[in-house]
């Protein structure tokens, strides 16, 4: 489905160090999060016994709520501190027992700002923590000017995903986590401007989206 849809959208897709998320298994994933069309753009990468976490109002969308759920990805009620806390416990039970990753959006929502990333919340570095497990840092480059569904602007284009080395949470205390958070934010801010600066031309893999 995400070949056919870039193929629809006009997109290709590229992968920097894409090596990065085969070494770490079972990690956490962290990505940015652009659009609705990082959607079939991380599909092209997204590695077997992985579920996505994404928030609750996916599950109310036609059809695709229906989708996300039978593939065994997890919803989130972002607003509902309990049940974020049970969510949270089943996802380290999940990498615990089944030696499942996870997927995880840590800006919570779309970019909608200037900035290149917004503050990460800190639930993908608690869940790694807890599991053990590390984090793989994930980041798409600029969409813009290309794609802008806020616009109404979709041109044909070539989308880059770097995928950074892993690193380790270092333990389950506020200061860890929250140093994590951190270093992992800055790393991928980073990543983001330089591929920026680079005009995306850095040498890569090419995953092309168009089927034969």
């Amino acid at each position: 489905m995400a070949r056919l849809t870039n193929y629809g959208l006009g997109v290709r897709v590229r992968v920097i160090d894409g090596a990065n998320m085969a070494q770490s298994q079972p990690c956490v994933f962290v990505a940015n999060h652009q659009s609705f069309v990082d959607c079939p753009i991380l599909a092209t990468i997204f590695p077997a016994r992985t579920a996505i976490v994404g928030k609750a109002e996916i599950g109310r969308m036609p059809l695709i709520g229906w989708l996300y759920r039978v593939t065994g990805n997890i919803l989130l009620a972002r607003d509902d501190i309990p049940g974020t806390a049970t969510t949270l416990a089943q996802l380290v039970h999940a990498i615990e027992s089944g030696g499942q990753s996870i997927w995880m959006f840590p800006e919570g929502t779309r970019r909608r700002t200037a900035e290149p990333m917004l503050p990460f919340k800190s639930g993908a570095f608690r869940v790694a923590a807890a599991a053990g497990v590390p984090i793989v840092p994930v980041v798409v480059s600029s969409l813009a000017p290309r794609i802008d569904l806020g616009r109404r602007r979709l041109e044909p284009t070539t989308i880059t995903i770097r995928v950074l080395a892993s690193r380790t949470v270092g333990g389950d205390d506020e200061v860890r986590i929250r140093a994590a958070v951190k270093e992992t934010r800055t790393a991928m801010v980073q990543a983001f401007r330089e591929m920026s600066a680079a005009g995306l031309t850095a040498t890569c893999t090419t995953v092309l989206t168009r089927p034969r």
